[in-house]
């Protein structure tokens, strides 16, 4: 099975959890924020996992926050979001 070019079938676990982590994003119907993070460090978590630098994570963060058009409500926390704007979070974490 190819994925973006990439025959999966041949890569071992490591190699695959990495494509994993790097290629493929998955939003939940609950959407799995972290409840006492901003929507920008939930955006930003994934890339920490990668290993993305700090800076360049909260930039890119604000980025994708901006295209689904919250980027001025980066620093609040879920809880102050409605869902629709929770799940436009949760496809900016996995559009990292």
């Amino acid at each position: 099975m190819l994925g973006g070019g990439v025959s999966l079938g041949r890569l071992k676990e490591g190699a695959l959890s990495d494509y994993r982590l790097q290629r493929v994003g998955t939003i939940f119907q609950t959407f799995n924020l972290i409840q006492t993070l901003t929507a920008r460090d939930n955006v930003a978590l994934p890339m920490a996992l990668a290993g993305v630098p700090r800076a360049e994570r909260r930039e890119r963060a604000q980025r994708l926050l901006e295209l689904v058009g919250l980027k001025d409500r980066a620093g609040f926390r879920p809880s102050r979001f409605s869902g629709g704007e929770q799940q436009r979070v949760a496809v900016s974490a996995s559009s990292t």
